[in-house]
Protein backbone atom coordinates (compact mmCIF):
# COMPACT_ATOMS: atom_id res chain seq x y z
CA UNK A 1 0.00 0.00 0.00
CA UNK A 2 1.04 3.78 -0.73
CA UNK A 3 2.24 5.21 2.49
CA UNK A 4 0.70 8.52 1.77
CA UNK A 5 2.41 11.83 1.39
CA UNK A 6 1.43 13.75 4.06
CA UNK A 7 0.27 14.35 7.92
CA UNK A 8 -3.65 14.95 8.81
CA UNK A 9 -2.47 18.83 9.52
CA UNK A 10 -0.72 19.19 6.48
CA UNK A 11 -3.85 17.61 4.19
CA UNK A 12 -5.92 20.21 5.46
CA UNK A 13 -4.10 23.01 4.76
CA UNK A 14 -3.64 21.62 1.74
CA UNK A 15 -7.76 20.92 1.13
CA UNK A 16 -8.20 24.66 2.21
CA UNK A 17 -5.69 25.98 0.06
CA UNK A 18 -6.32 24.01 -3.33
CA UNK A 19 -10.00 24.50 -2.66
CA UNK A 20 -9.98 27.71 -2.25
CA UNK A 21 -8.74 28.20 -6.08
CA UNK A 22 -11.18 26.18 -7.43
CA UNK A 23 -13.87 28.13 -5.84
CA UNK A 24 -12.47 31.41 -6.72
CA UNK A 25 -12.87 29.72 -10.06
CA UNK A 26 -16.51 29.40 -9.68
CA UNK A 27 -17.08 32.77 -8.54
CA UNK A 28 -15.02 33.79 -11.56
CA UNK A 29 -17.40 31.93 -14.13
CA UNK A 30 -20.64 33.44 -11.66
CA UNK A 31 -21.01 29.57 -11.24
CA UNK A 32 -22.65 28.45 -7.83
CA UNK A 33 -20.74 26.45 -5.48
CA UNK A 34 -21.45 22.87 -6.65
CA UNK A 35 -24.38 21.05 -4.63
CA UNK A 36 -25.95 17.50 -4.62
CA UNK A 37 -29.13 18.82 -5.71
CA UNK A 38 -27.81 21.31 -8.67
CA UNK A 39 -24.46 19.47 -9.51
CA UNK A 40 -21.16 21.19 -9.97
CA UNK A 41 -22.44 23.31 -13.26
CA UNK A 42 -19.53 22.74 -15.62
CA UNK A 43 -19.39 21.26 -19.14
CA UNK A 44 -17.36 17.99 -18.78
CA UNK A 45 -16.76 18.08 -22.47
CA UNK A 46 -15.08 21.57 -22.02
CA UNK A 47 -11.23 21.25 -20.17
CA UNK A 48 -11.01 23.19 -17.45
CA UNK A 49 -7.90 26.14 -17.01
CA UNK A 50 -4.66 23.64 -16.17
CA UNK A 51 -4.09 25.54 -12.78
CA UNK A 52 -7.78 25.00 -11.78
CA UNK A 53 -7.76 21.36 -12.53
CA UNK A 54 -4.40 21.04 -10.78
CA UNK A 55 -6.24 22.35 -7.60
CA UNK A 56 -9.29 20.56 -7.79
CA UNK A 57 -6.96 17.00 -8.66
CA UNK A 58 -5.24 17.99 -5.30
CA UNK A 59 -7.96 19.08 -3.14
CA UNK A 60 -9.12 15.74 -3.85
CA UNK A 61 -6.36 13.30 -3.71
CA UNK A 62 -5.99 15.09 -0.25
CA UNK A 63 -9.59 14.65 1.08
CA UNK A 64 -9.01 10.85 0.08
CA UNK A 65 -5.47 10.68 1.53
CA UNK A 66 -7.46 12.37 4.57
CA UNK A 67 -10.04 10.12 4.68
CA UNK A 68 -8.50 6.83 5.36
CA UNK A 69 -6.12 8.26 7.53
CA UNK A 70 -9.08 9.13 9.96
CA UNK A 71 -10.47 5.84 9.04
CA UNK A 72 -7.48 4.60 10.91
CA UNK A 73 -6.04 1.15 9.70
CA UNK A 74 -8.73 -1.49 10.68
CA UNK A 75 -11.47 0.85 9.49
CA UNK A 76 -9.84 1.37 5.96
CA UNK A 77 -10.31 -2.87 5.81
CA UNK A 78 -13.51 -2.65 7.13
CA UNK A 79 -14.57 -0.43 4.71
CA UNK A 80 -13.06 -1.87 1.61
CA UNK A 81 -16.44 -3.61 0.60
CA UNK A 82 -18.53 -0.18 -0.04
CA UNK A 83 -18.52 0.67 -3.65
CA UNK A 84 -19.53 -2.60 -4.94
CA UNK A 85 -22.65 -2.10 -3.19
CA UNK A 86 -23.14 0.99 -5.07
CA UNK A 87 -22.29 -1.18 -8.24
CA UNK A 88 -25.04 -3.63 -7.00
CA UNK A 89 -27.63 -0.51 -6.48
CA UNK A 90 -27.12 0.88 -9.87
CA UNK A 91 -27.84 -2.48 -11.26
CA UNK A 92 -30.90 -2.29 -10.38
CA UNK A 93 -31.54 0.89 -10.51
CA UNK A 94 -30.23 0.30 -15.05
CA UNK A 95 -32.83 -2.65 -14.75
CA UNK A 96 -35.72 -1.63 -13.05
CA UNK A 97 -35.78 1.34 -14.41
CA UNK A 98 -36.19 3.22 -10.86
CA UNK A 99 -34.61 6.38 -11.81
CA UNK A 100 -37.94 6.95 -14.43
CA UNK A 101 -40.08 6.50 -11.88
CA UNK A 102 -38.87 8.95 -9.48
CA UNK A 103 -40.50 12.47 -10.30
CA UNK A 104 -37.93 15.25 -11.92
CA UNK A 105 -39.75 17.78 -9.65
CA UNK A 106 -41.27 16.35 -6.17
CA UNK A 107 -40.60 13.85 -4.17
CA UNK A 108 -41.87 10.13 -4.21
CA UNK A 109 -41.92 7.27 -0.85
CA UNK A 110 -39.99 4.27 -1.34
CA UNK A 111 -43.08 2.22 -1.27
CA UNK A 112 -44.90 4.06 -4.13
CA UNK A 113 -41.21 3.73 -6.03
CA UNK A 114 -40.93 -0.12 -5.40
CA UNK A 115 -44.63 -0.46 -6.46
CA UNK A 116 -43.78 1.42 -9.81
CA UNK A 117 -40.79 -0.19 -10.43
CA UNK A 118 -41.68 -3.70 -9.95
CA UNK A 119 -40.01 -4.47 -6.88
CA UNK A 120 -40.90 -6.21 -3.68
CA UNK A 121 -42.82 -3.42 -1.38
CA UNK A 122 -41.41 -5.39 1.44
CA UNK A 123 -37.34 -4.32 0.40
CA UNK A 124 -37.96 -0.66 0.60
CA UNK A 125 -37.08 1.20 3.32
CA UNK A 126 -39.84 3.92 5.20
CA UNK A 127 -39.53 7.67 3.98
CA UNK A 128 -39.06 9.71 0.57
CA UNK A 129 -36.88 10.17 -2.36
CA UNK A 130 -36.03 12.57 -4.63
CA UNK A 131 -33.59 12.80 -7.85
CA UNK A 132 -29.83 14.60 -7.10
CA UNK A 133 -27.95 15.94 -9.82
CA UNK A 134 -25.97 12.70 -10.01
CA UNK A 135 -29.21 10.70 -10.21
CA UNK A 136 -30.74 12.71 -12.92
CA UNK A 137 -28.12 11.83 -15.36
CA UNK A 138 -28.83 8.34 -15.28
CA UNK A 139 -31.94 9.45 -17.42
CA UNK A 140 -31.70 9.37 -21.07
CA UNK A 141 -28.06 8.92 -21.30
CA UNK A 142 -27.46 5.54 -22.92
CA UNK A 143 -23.67 5.94 -23.27
CA UNK A 144 -23.41 6.39 -19.76
CA UNK A 145 -25.30 3.69 -18.45
CA UNK A 146 -23.30 1.43 -21.47
CA UNK A 147 -20.47 2.78 -19.26
CA UNK A 148 -21.68 1.17 -15.91
CA UNK A 149 -23.41 -1.80 -16.75
CA UNK A 150 -20.63 -2.85 -18.70
CA UNK A 151 -18.41 -2.49 -15.70
CA UNK A 152 -21.27 -4.19 -13.73
CA UNK A 153 -21.52 -7.21 -16.32
CA UNK A 154 -18.22 -7.60 -17.72
CA UNK A 155 -15.90 -6.63 -15.40
CA UNK A 156 -17.05 -6.90 -11.73
CA UNK A 157 -17.92 -10.62 -11.92
CA UNK A 158 -14.02 -11.19 -13.44
CA UNK A 159 -12.84 -9.56 -10.10
CA UNK A 160 -14.13 -12.14 -7.96
CA UNK A 161 -13.00 -14.99 -9.54
CA UNK A 162 -9.38 -13.23 -10.11
CA UNK A 163 -7.60 -15.01 -7.28
CA UNK A 164 -8.50 -18.53 -8.22
CA UNK A 165 -7.53 -18.19 -11.75
CA UNK A 166 -3.86 -17.02 -10.56
CA UNK A 167 -4.21 -20.19 -8.70
CA UNK A 168 -5.31 -22.38 -11.35
CA UNK A 169 -3.07 -20.50 -14.31
CA UNK A 170 -0.43 -19.68 -12.18
CA UNK A 171 1.98 -16.95 -14.39
CA UNK A 172 -0.20 -16.93 -17.37
CA UNK A 173 -1.07 -14.54 -19.59
CA UNK A 174 -3.65 -16.19 -22.28
CA UNK A 175 -6.56 -13.07 -22.33
CA UNK A 176 -9.03 -16.90 -22.24
CA UNK A 177 -7.28 -17.83 -18.48
CA UNK A 178 -8.63 -15.46 -16.22
CA UNK A 179 -11.16 -14.36 -13.59
CA UNK A 180 -13.41 -13.41 -16.46
CA UNK A 181 -13.24 -17.12 -18.20
CA UNK A 182 -14.12 -18.34 -14.40
CA UNK A 183 -16.92 -16.14 -13.93
CA UNK A 184 -18.32 -16.31 -17.27
CA UNK A 185 -17.77 -19.77 -17.73
CA UNK A 186 -15.64 -19.77 -20.62
CA UNK A 187 -12.56 -20.96 -22.56
CA UNK A 188 -12.52 -18.13 -24.99
CA UNK A 189 -11.24 -14.51 -25.21
CA UNK A 190 -13.33 -12.23 -23.54
CA UNK A 191 -13.48 -9.89 -26.70
CA UNK A 192 -14.96 -13.09 -28.39
CA UNK A 193 -17.46 -13.65 -26.30
CA UNK A 194 -18.74 -10.62 -26.11
CA UNK A 195 -18.83 -10.07 -29.73
CA UNK A 196 -21.06 -12.97 -30.28
CA UNK A 197 -23.99 -10.90 -28.84
CA UNK A 198 -24.82 -7.81 -30.63
CA UNK A 199 -26.42 -6.20 -27.49
CA UNK A 200 -23.28 -7.03 -25.38
CA UNK A 201 -20.82 -5.91 -27.96
CA UNK A 202 -22.79 -2.58 -28.77
CA UNK A 203 -22.69 -1.72 -24.97
CA UNK A 204 -19.22 -2.42 -25.08
CA UNK A 205 -18.28 -0.45 -27.86
CA UNK A 206 -20.14 2.14 -26.81
CA UNK A 207 -18.57 2.07 -22.74
CA UNK A 208 -15.36 2.07 -24.56
CA UNK A 209 -16.55 5.70 -26.35
CA UNK A 210 -18.09 7.24 -23.73
CA UNK A 211 -15.04 7.14 -21.49
CA UNK A 212 -12.93 8.84 -23.79
CA UNK A 213 -15.41 11.67 -23.77
CA UNK A 214 -13.67 13.39 -21.14
CA UNK A 215 -11.17 15.98 -22.61
CA UNK A 216 -8.03 14.79 -20.94
CA UNK A 217 -8.70 11.94 -23.86
CA UNK A 218 -8.61 14.90 -26.50
CA UNK A 219 -6.86 14.09 -29.68
CA UNK A 220 -5.30 17.88 -28.99
CA UNK A 221 -3.30 16.35 -26.38
CA UNK A 222 -1.60 14.22 -29.52
CA UNK A 223 -1.36 16.92 -31.96
CA UNK A 224 -0.09 19.52 -29.72
CA UNK A 225 2.74 17.49 -28.27
CA UNK A 226 3.88 15.07 -31.03
CA UNK A 227 5.55 16.51 -33.77
CA UNK A 228 3.84 14.62 -37.26
CA UNK A 229 6.42 16.51 -39.41
CA UNK A 230 9.05 14.06 -38.00
CA UNK A 231 7.80 10.74 -39.77
CA UNK A 232 7.54 12.62 -43.41
CA UNK A 233 5.42 10.16 -45.09
CA UNK A 234 4.25 7.86 -43.31
CA UNK A 235 1.61 6.16 -42.01
CA UNK A 236 -0.74 6.76 -38.69
CA UNK A 237 -2.29 3.94 -37.48
CA UNK A 238 -5.26 4.38 -34.81
CA UNK A 239 -5.64 0.85 -32.92
CA UNK A 240 -8.59 -0.31 -30.76
CA UNK A 241 -9.86 3.19 -30.82
CA UNK A 242 -13.32 2.73 -32.25
CA UNK A 243 -13.10 3.96 -35.68
CA UNK A 244 -9.98 3.47 -37.14
CA UNK A 245 -8.21 -0.39 -36.74
CA UNK A 246 -10.61 -2.39 -34.88
CA UNK A 247 -13.29 -5.27 -35.70
CA UNK A 248 -15.52 -4.87 -38.65
CA UNK A 249 -18.32 -3.99 -36.43
CA UNK A 250 -16.35 -1.65 -34.42
CA UNK A 251 -15.46 0.66 -37.63
CA UNK A 252 -18.57 0.27 -39.10
CA UNK A 253 -20.08 3.76 -40.25
CA UNK A 254 -16.07 5.39 -40.13
CA UNK A 255 -17.19 7.47 -43.49
CA UNK A 256 -19.44 9.75 -42.02
CA UNK A 257 -16.88 10.96 -39.20
CA UNK A 258 -13.88 11.69 -42.05
CA UNK A 259 -14.34 15.17 -43.52
CA UNK A 260 -14.30 15.12 -47.32
CA UNK A 261 -11.09 16.59 -48.25
CA UNK A 262 -9.50 13.36 -46.15
CA UNK A 263 -11.75 11.10 -47.52
CA UNK A 264 -8.66 9.98 -49.96
CA UNK A 265 -6.52 9.78 -47.09
CA UNK A 266 -8.09 7.70 -44.66
CA UNK A 267 -9.34 4.48 -44.53
CA UNK A 268 -10.62 1.55 -41.97
CA UNK A 269 -9.03 -1.70 -41.33
CA UNK A 270 -10.35 -4.36 -40.32
CA UNK A 271 -8.23 -6.22 -37.73
CA UNK A 272 -8.18 -7.71 -34.45
CA UNK A 273 -5.66 -6.44 -32.37
CA UNK A 274 -4.63 -9.83 -30.87
CA UNK A 275 -3.16 -11.08 -34.19
CA UNK A 276 -0.33 -9.98 -36.05
CA UNK A 277 -0.46 -6.45 -36.52
CA UNK A 278 -0.74 -6.08 -40.91
CA UNK A 279 0.49 -2.65 -40.68
CA UNK A 280 4.45 -2.23 -39.44
CA UNK A 281 4.78 0.61 -37.53
CA UNK A 282 8.08 2.85 -37.43
CA UNK A 283 6.66 11.48 -13.93
CA UNK A 284 5.81 11.22 -10.66
CA UNK A 285 1.93 10.77 -10.22
CA UNK A 286 0.19 11.61 -7.42
CA UNK A 287 -1.35 9.00 -4.94
CA UNK A 288 -4.78 9.38 -6.25
CA UNK A 289 -3.79 9.21 -9.93
CA UNK A 290 -1.62 5.66 -9.27
CA UNK A 291 -4.05 4.49 -7.31
CA UNK A 292 -6.39 4.68 -10.57
CA UNK A 293 -3.52 3.21 -12.42
CA UNK A 294 -3.37 0.30 -9.99
CA UNK A 295 -7.53 -0.09 -10.42
CA UNK A 296 -7.07 0.04 -14.08
CA UNK A 297 -4.23 -2.57 -13.73
CA UNK A 298 -6.45 -5.00 -11.40
CA UNK A 299 -9.58 -5.07 -14.03
CA UNK A 300 -7.39 -5.58 -16.84
CA UNK A 301 -5.34 -8.18 -15.47
CA UNK A 302 -8.68 -10.15 -14.22
CA UNK A 303 -10.76 -9.56 -17.83
CA UNK A 304 -8.09 -10.56 -20.21
CA UNK A 305 -4.78 -10.66 -18.44
CA UNK A 306 -3.69 -7.59 -19.86
CA UNK A 307 -1.78 -5.09 -17.61
CA UNK A 308 -0.73 -0.71 -17.42
CA UNK A 309 3.22 -0.52 -17.96
CA UNK A 310 5.20 1.86 -16.34
CA UNK A 311 8.51 3.14 -18.23
CA UNK A 312 10.57 0.09 -17.20
CA UNK A 313 8.05 -2.55 -18.98
CA UNK A 314 7.04 -0.96 -22.39
CA UNK A 315 10.98 -1.31 -22.67
CA UNK A 316 10.80 -4.58 -22.03
CA UNK A 317 7.68 -5.06 -24.01
CA UNK A 318 9.59 -3.21 -27.58
CA UNK A 319 12.71 -5.88 -26.87
CA UNK A 320 10.75 -8.85 -26.17
CA UNK A 321 8.72 -8.00 -29.17
CA UNK A 322 11.59 -7.67 -31.26
CA UNK A 323 15.24 -6.08 -30.74
CA UNK A 324 15.10 -4.07 -33.69
CA UNK A 325 12.63 -1.94 -31.91
CA UNK A 326 14.19 1.24 -30.73
CA UNK A 327 12.63 2.54 -27.42
CA UNK A 328 12.59 6.73 -27.76
CA UNK A 329 10.61 7.42 -24.52
CA UNK A 330 7.22 8.68 -23.20
CA UNK A 331 5.84 11.64 -22.79
CA UNK A 332 3.09 12.29 -20.47
CA UNK A 333 0.73 15.88 -22.24
CA UNK A 334 -0.46 18.85 -19.48
CA UNK A 335 -3.80 17.30 -18.57
CA UNK A 336 -4.09 13.84 -20.64
CA UNK A 337 -4.36 10.59 -19.32
CA UNK A 338 -2.50 9.10 -21.64
CA UNK A 339 0.99 9.18 -22.87
CA UNK A 340 2.81 9.18 -25.84
CA UNK A 341 5.13 6.43 -26.46
CA UNK A 342 7.28 6.37 -29.30
CA UNK A 343 9.39 3.46 -30.40
CA UNK A 344 10.87 3.43 -33.62
CA UNK A 345 11.25 0.28 -36.04
CA UNK A 346 15.26 0.04 -37.39
CA UNK A 347 14.81 -3.14 -39.21
CA UNK A 348 13.98 -4.12 -42.64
Amino acid sequence: MNPGTGSVTQLLEKIQASTKVYLDFFKSQNLPEASYEHGDGLDPRNPLPQEILAAKDTAIEATDELHHLLLGPLGMLLSSPGDQYLLLSLQYIYRYRIAYNVPLDSSITFEELAKASGLNVKDAQKGSVVHTATSKLLLNNPMLAAWILNIAEEFWPSLTRTVDATEKWPGSEEPNETGYSLSHNTTENPFDVIKKDPKRQRQFIDAMSYSHLHSSYNISHLIENYDFGSIGNGTIVDVVGSHGQDLPDTIAGLDIHVPEELKGRVQGVEHDFLTPQPVKEPGQLGIGADRGLRLMDISIKAFNNARERDVETWVSLFTEADPRFQFLGITMPPGARMAIIQAEWTGK
